[in-house]
């Protein structure tokens, strides 16, 4: 058992992914991601997710959107050449994965705004620490990748495994807005954006858990 933001919580299992990413994604609300990666230590509690499945038309297909629950799949998002990372769901062959779209700096503060500070063109708010820049750091899938550094050597990797950790809430988050997913050019109908409405301020702590 472990606390952030003054709620317990304990190590997830591989099983809580078992099903499609449009059932598993509100119940991944609030969940602490947490990585040690390239000499730093730095964790989320993912605010923002939207779900993309094999049954729908925005799906990638991509082959390792398809090894089964537990892994990741590491892409370029949009047009941008940036990494995204999203959380893969559901039984092996099926295209099915959680979209990280937004988090909230759990530990690892300054790693996190280092990494978004080495682009010249990056945001001046994070570059100078700016009055609220940690509510802006993982803003963004492509954010979310710069702030936890993505590498591709990432695609396909065990969640459940170095340099991952994963923390579910003992007391599920029901704080919850639903809506329809981002910048999608098919089936956008569908209800498969989950938000934390009125989330804890970001923490901190530079230590690891």
């Amino acid at each position: 058992m472990i606390r952030f933001f003054d709620r317990e919580y304990v190590l997830m299992e591989p099983d809580f992914l078992a099903e499609p990413s449009w059932l598993v994604g509100p119940r991944m609300i609030g969940t602490v991601l947490a990585m040690d990666y390239r000499g730093a230590s730095a964790a989320l509690a993912l605010s923002v997710l939207e779900a993309y499945d094999e049954t729908e038309g925005a799906v990638h297909g991509a082959d390792t959107q398809r090894l089964g629950h537990g892994h990741v799949y590491v892409h370029p998002y949009d047009r941008s050449g940036m990494l995204a990372m999203d959380i893969v769901c559901g039984p092996k062959g099926r295209a099915s994965s959680l979209l990280i779209r937004e988090g909230i700096p759990v530990f690892g503060l300054e790693a996190m705004a280092r990494r978004r500070s080495t682009d010249p063109a990056a945001d001046r708010r994070i570059r100078t620490r700016a009055k609220g820049y940690e509510k802006i750091l993982a803003k963004g899938p492509c954010n979310v990748g710069e702030a936890f550094d993505i590498q591709p050597a990432l695609d396909g990797a065990w969640l459940f495994d170095t340099p991952f950790r994963v923390y579910q809430p003992v007391e599920p988050i029901v704080d919850i807005e639903v809506g329809t997913r981002i910048n999608v050019g098919t089936d956008a109908h569908l209800p498969w954006r989950w938000k934390w409405r009125n989330p804890p301020a970001p923490a901190r702590s530079e230590t690891a858990a």
